[in-house]
């Protein structure tokens, strides 16, 4: 009765019809009540957490597998999610959840195995190659873009749904839900009059674009953004979220000097190949496999955080015995065989990649001048942010204000220091250089949690006048007790998991804003620090407490906004950072005035007083940030009186 049961639901779920556990579980009942031989129990839900390499921090996913749902079908879901994020290996992923999964349930032979990669050839030009987990109608609309951004090569829309088709058969699970037949779109868009053609795999935004510059080309930018705008909102019907996609060009730089621009239809993971494949030639042997492939995978995470990502990054393999990266020249790598033989191993070599590969192919036409970012002309807003002190609540705060952020973490804080393509902090011209790079690109703003500038480039980099410096103060002793019940006493602050108590914990924070506006560095998970480098930290500063609040105090005279975490709620900050940063908005939202905060449960006496001490220039840095505060609000109502 199981097999049977469990293979009908499953069979119904490939199609697309609604299948619940509560509804197998009845039709399981209904089957031993009808006499059916109960050979073995129904099986169960299964749930598995899987740890995929996200970010610098990690990122896990839980896999929940229905009575209904089959192994593969699970597997694919979750490797299309791990996708979505960047993560570089989802075949590996997929691979093993569908072993996992035929461990702990009955699996047919043809479902335990994870099926083969397949490929196809779309006209006029071009070659798709599916992963057994990837979704066709998404994967080969992907790979119909990728074409046109690189070879200005249109594909065919009979041949792109032939493909869908033919891929879908192909799977034991078919395409369940799929809509094959047009998708709901038009082949013609009708507007001002005039009739334009409409590939069903391109975004609407850039048939938009298309359809704005053809028709307006005389007009001023502004004005065909508009148009391109009402022309996506208009095959999305009204769908803002799929009018927006997939934004603008995006340069990345995995080595230095070596720059790719991305253009708004490029897949991501085609984009960082090519890119990696620049960055090699630039290199000329000297960036190593293993230095080089991590910096795609990091450029790959952070495109995903800006760019919708279908598919995976293409995997190292070996081909007749000889290593293929995915940024090798195909023609310069099949050179390593006999005549004979080149051209079948080009050929292999391109289904390998994935993508349309050959330089030939890269020669697009120009991009519009609507999928440019303008450049930012103002200061570069740069926030030093101390961990627990409303960081996160500034870089919202710049959002809210049209700054693009960073490119690491570009949704929420615009990492400086992390990322492939973080500042080289170490010089000024290093710093300068990056900051004019990020500006060229449209972005104004960033953040350094986790390492900061050494004095002496501080200084340089605040006299070029290029950059307002910004830092949030806080009281250490609420800050760390903040930071302590935020991690839950662990966040790596003390060996063998959490800390045995508040004490211990703040032991590894003490001091921490000194620590930063010195050039200190804090990352016990960014930066993989040990707890023991962190007391050492610690414990260097407190050894000389004047020189070291003599310094802080110098650093902190290099910022342009210095505000305090407790007066954030006061209309006197929104004034300030309005009137520094030339910002319309400068309320700073959900932090609150201290007497409209909830009050945590109170630390003993004896503890606070021993994070006091253990904090005691810190406390006087923030005694120093208040005074500075007060000042310069007097002068600002001064000047506006």
């Amino acid at each position: 009765a199981a097999d049977s049961v469990e293979r009908f639901a499953q069979a119904a779920d490939r199609a697309g019809h609604e299948v619940s556990d509560d509804a197998v579980r009845a039709w399981y009942q209904a089957a031993i009540d009808a006499g059916a031989v109960a050979a073995r129990p129904l099986g169960e839900q299964l749930s598995f957490t899987v740890d995929i390499e996200s970010n610098e921090d990690g990122l896990a996913i839980t896999v929940k597998v229905p009575i209904y749902r089959s192994a593969r079908l699970a597997a694919a879901h979750a490797a299309r999610e791990a996708a979505k994020h960047g993560v570089a290996t989802p075949n590996a992923l997929y691979r093993t959840l569908v072993a996992n999964i035929c461990e702990r349930r009955r699996c047919s032979a043809e479902e335990a195995r994870p099926g083969p990669r397949q490929t196809l050839a779309l006209l006029p030009a071009g070659v798709a190659t599916m992963e057994p987990w990837e979704w066709p109608p998404a994967a080969v609309a992907a790979v119909a873009r990728d074409i046109r951004a690189t070879t200005g090569r249109i594909v065919d829309d009979n041949s792109f749904y032939e493909s869908i088709k033919w891929f879908c058969d192909q799977r034991p699970e078919g395409c369940r839900g799929a809509k094959l037949q047009k998708d709901g779109w038009s082949s013609r868009l009708d507007y001002d009059g005039e009739k334009f053609s409409v590939s069903p795999w391109d975004w609407p935004r850039s048939v938009g674009v298309d359809v704005a510059d053809e028709l307006h080309a005389g007009a001023t930018r502004d004005y065909r953004r508009a148009r391109a705008e009402d022309i996506a909102t208009l095959l999305c019907r009204g769908n803002t979220s799929c009018a927006a996609l997939p934004g603008q060009s995006v340069v990345l730089e995995l080595t230095p000097g070596s720059t790719y621009t991305c253009r708004p239809r490029e897949e991501p993971a085609g984009c960082v190949a090519r890119a990696a494949a620049r960055a090699a030639k630039v290199g000329n042997g000297i960036v190593t496999r293993d230095d080089l492939r991590a910096a795609a995978r990091r450029a790959l995470r952070s495109l995903c955080a800006v760019r919708l990502c279908t598919q995976a990054l293409p995997e190292p393999a070996r081909v007749a015995g000889v290593l293929l990266e995915p940024w090798d020249d195909v023609d310069e790598w099949a050179a390593h065989f006999p005549p004979g033989a080149a051209a079948e191993r080009r050929r292999d070599a391109c289904a390998k990649h994935r993508y349309w590969c050959g330089d030939q192919t890269w020669s697009a036409p120009e991009s519009s001048d609507l999928d440019a970012v303008p450049p930012v002309t103002g200061r570069f807003v740069w926030l030093l942010h101390i961990h627990k002190a409303a960081g996160t609540s500034f870089c919202s705060l710049a959002l809210r204000n049209g700054l693009r952020l960073a490119p690491h973490e570009p949704e929420t804080h615009g990492h400086l220091e992390l990322g492939a393509e973080r500042l080289d902090l170490a010089s000024a011209d290093g710093v300068l250089g990056g900051l004019r790079r990020l500006q060229a690109r449209g972005i104004g703003f960033g953040s350094t949690e986790h390492k900061f500038l050494a004095p002496p480039v501080l200084e340089a980099v605040a006299a070029a006048r290029g950059v307002a410096f910004v830092v949030i103060v806080r009281d250490p002793v609420n800050c760390t007790l903040s930071s302590y019940r935020f991690h839950g006493g662990g966040g790596g602050r003390c060996d063998g998991g959490p800390c045995a108590d508040v004490i211990a914990f703040g032991e590894a924070e003490a001091d921490l804003t000194a620590r930063m506006l010195l050039g200190g560095e804090f990352g016990p998970i960014a930066l993989r620090q040990a707890p023991r480098r962190l007391r050492a930290d610690a414990a260097a500063v407190r050894d000389a407490p004047d020189e070291t609040l003599r310094a802080a105090l110098v650093a902190l005279q290099r910022f342009d906004l210095v505000l305090v975490f407790e007066r954030l709620g006061d209309a006197a900050t929104a004034d300030l950072v309005t009137a520094t940063l030339g910002w319309s908005d400068g309320a700073i939202e959900r932090v609150l005035p201290v007497g409209a905060r909830p009050s945590p449960t109170p630390v003993p006496a004896s503890q606070r007083e021993a994070l006091e001490t253990m904090n005691a220039i810190d406390r006087r840095v923030h005694a120093a940030a208040i005074r500075r505060f007060d000042a310069d609000v007097q002068r600002l109502r001064a000047r506006t009186s």
